[in-house]
């Protein structure tokens, strides 16, 4: 059975460049997955720059992924300390993450 991948993109704002970035994360996460052979399990969209800690606890609060997903670190926070929080958690909780590129 594939590992099941949680997806998330953050873009802060919401007008059509906002958008358009969030559509280019998606697609080049879901591009990873199929490489990596998972299955995509869910997609985040952050749209505000402090949601990502948020919108990733409300996710595995319902579970139903092995591992998150990201374009780069920083779309989990731009702000190193709050990466490292978020990355810690997420390893405490079992679930790894991985990212297409790196910044």
């Amino acid at each position: 059975m594939a590992e099941r991948a949680l997806i998330i993109a953050r873009a802060v704002g919401t007008n059509l460049q906002a958008r358009q970035i969030l559509r280019d994360q998606m697609r080049a996460a879901e591009e990873y997955c199929r490489r990596q052979g998972y299955q995509v399990a869910g997609v985040v969209e952050v749209t505000h720059k402090y949601q990502a800690a948020e919108a990733l606890r409300q996710a595995l609060s319902r579970g139903g992924f092995e591992v998150v997903v990201a374009r780069d670190p920083t779309r989990l926070s731009k702000n190193p300390a709050e990466q490292a929080n978020i990355l810690a958690w997420l390893r405490s909780k079992g679930i790894r993450v991985e990212f297409v590129t790196r910044s």
